[in-house]
């Protein structure tokens, strides 16, 4: 199931809907049926375009995403914190069986992360990955289970940036506060 689960990059918990929010999501009504934007056109299905100018922006970043480089130091730190997680979860001789509590991370999901890893260097209008994409992004695409994520990013914290205990601390309360 390592296979099928690695098909999910990001991974976010999203919590159940108040009752008043499911009664709200029931009315919503079938898909197809109500198009706001065939109502205000007074188009067909195929003549609308819900996003003008996406299908360009994707064609665009993903040129640009080419062009990004990772620097070995990025690399270097992905391995790390790869072999760090490692160390966390006690080796079992069943490695057929997929373990959500798991901390191991594939080499796929590893090679998709810095994929998406560029695209968000390429959305800021950079041409190299940055340490900051990886302390906003990884902590995301690592983790397996929910408590996973505050693991990875406190190492991230620790081992992102050569700062003093001081910037640290006030790294992470910048962080923090962006969450």
């Amino acid at each position: 199931l390592e296979a099928l689960y690695d098909r999910f990059l990001l991974r976010k918990v999203v919590e159940p809907v108040s009752d008043e929010g499911l009664m709200e999501l029931m009315g919503l009504g079938n898909p197809g049926v109500y198009d706001p934007c065939l109502e205000a056109a007074g188009a067909v299905a195929e003549e609308c375009e819900l996003f003008p100018g996406l299908e360009d922006m994707i064609e665009h970043f993903s040129t640009q995403t080419t062009k990004v480089i990772i620097p070995p130091d990025i690399c270097t730190l992905m391995v790390q914190l790869r072999n760090h997680l490692r160390q966390q979860q006690p080796h079992t001789d069943n490695d057929d069986h997929y373990n959500e509590a798991s901390t191991s991370i594939s080499d796929r999901r590893m090679v998709k992360a810095t994929k998406l890893l560029k695209l968000s260097a390429a959305t800021h209008g950079r041409l190299t990955v940055d340490r900051i994409d990886c302390l906003a992004l990884l902590p995301h695409m690592l983790r397996n289970v929910p408590h996973q994520q505050s693991i990875i990013h406190n190492w991230l914290l620790d081992n992102v940036t050569p700062l003093s205990l001081m910037e640290l601390s006030c790294l992470r309360l910048v962080v923090d506060q962006l969450r």
